[in-house]
């Protein structure tokens, strides 16, 4: 995956932790490439959620805290 995937899943993260509660990932990750591209759009936030659902069943994100997983985790 590349790095803007990693950096937004880490982002997004971040952003329902700190909410106590997930957002539409859409809401949250913004494809700012300057081009209006929607299925090149399309695939990075389909990237950004096998990330995220990886994440989910225990694999890390690069510059994650690993211990966050369980609060990702029970978000709802």
């Amino acid at each position: 995956m590349s790095d803007d995937v990693i950096k937004a899943a880490a982002f997004y993260v971040n952003v329902c932790i700190e909410h106590q509660r997930l957002f539409p990932l859409r809401n949250i990750v913004v494809v700012a490439d300057g081009s209006q591209n929607t299925e090149e759009a399309d695939r990075f936030i389909a990237d950004v959620v096998t990330v995220l659902d990886r994440y989910r069943l225990g694999e890390g994100i690069d510059g994650m805290d690993r211990t966050l997983r369980a609060d990702f985790g029970e978000l709802r």
